[in-house]
């Protein structure tokens, strides 16, 4: 957690399953993690919030935003994954290989990344 000086907010960055060192449930799914989320906001005593999803938790908050929407105020999406079918081995080839052309994409992870 963190807290941008006079902004009035607070940054809360809690990772998905199974990352820095998150623990995997039995049975993982982008529902319980948004489940989780809202756990989280309740230990912490958050009625509302804007939600960030970047990246791979983009289905994670976009569940926590259909399943909670009277506590969601905003949600931003950032370069956020919002299909969750498995792609097939052509697809996340063509993927990757555009994201890699995407010019100052490292930088804006960078950027992004030293902002939290």
């Amino acid at each position: 957690m963190g807290s941008r000086e006079g902004s009035g907010f607070e940054i809360i960055a809690p990772s998905r399953f199974g990352y820095l060192g998150a623990p995997i449930p039995l049975e993982p799914s982008i529902e319980l993690q948004a489940d989780v989320y809202a756990s989280l906001l309740d230990a912490l005593r958050i009625k509302r919030t804007v939600v960030l999803g970047f990246s791979a938790g983009g289905p994670s908050t976009l569940q926590f935003a259909l399943r909670y929407p009277h506590r969601t105020i905003a949600l931003i999406m950032a370069s956020a994954v919002s299909y969750t079918e498995p792609l097939s081995d052509t697809g996340r080839l063509r993927l990757e290989s555009g994201i890699n052309r995407i010019i100052g994409f490292e930088s804006f992870l960078t950027k992004i990344v030293s902002f939290f």
